[in-house]
């Protein structure tokens, strides 16, 4: 059965879902994803939108994957963005060290607690180094210690000392 829109051409159907902002950017209006990026129904599968516009731009889709390191990096750092020319295909280790906006960059470079001012420290959590507030932590421990009942079962009434019986 043929998609509800196959009468509009993939190009058609990419401008319906657009908007031209004052800076430049073409904002995509459809379906966001839970990352903010556009997303649509092409070539019989869902598609990040800003590959689609890299495909009706040069007419190919980018060779991005994780196993190859490729990736679309949004000069703009808009995630919505889809004009092609705002669009460059660069390494993935680039991409994370280019934007100030990168979530990751932001934390990244913090080295004092928010919310009390305390140092942070490093520690290996298996794989991965986390770092954590000491002070925070101890504040929490103590305000809500091993002995309290989880959320998930406070909220249904659950006697814990009858689930273990």
């Amino acid at each position: 059965m043929p998609h509800p829109n196959a009468t509009f051409s993939l190009e058609e159907r990419f401008l319906l879902k657009t908007k031209r902002e004052a800076n430049g950017c073409l904002r995509w209006i459809g379906a966001i994803t839970s990352r903010g990026y556009g997303s649509l129904w092409a070539h019989d599968e869902i598609r990040q939108a800003h590959h689609v516009a890299w495909k009706l731009h040069y007419g190919a889709y980018p060779d991005c994957t994780k196993a190859n390191g490729w990736m679309l990096h949004h000069t703009c750092d808009n995630r919505w963005c889809v004009e092609a020319t705002h669009l460059e295909r660069i390494r993935e280790s680039e991409h994370f060290e280019l934007s100030d906006k990168n979530i990751c960059n932001q934390h990244a470079q913090k080295d004092v607690c928010p919310k009390c001012g305390g140092q942070y420290t490093w520690r290996k959590n298996g794989g991965r180094t986390t770092r954590r507030c000491l002070r925070c932590k101890q504040e929490y421990q103590s305000n809500y210690g091993q002995t309290q009942t989880p959320s998930y079962l406070r909220r249904r009434n659950v006697d814990l000392r009858k689930l273990f019986e």
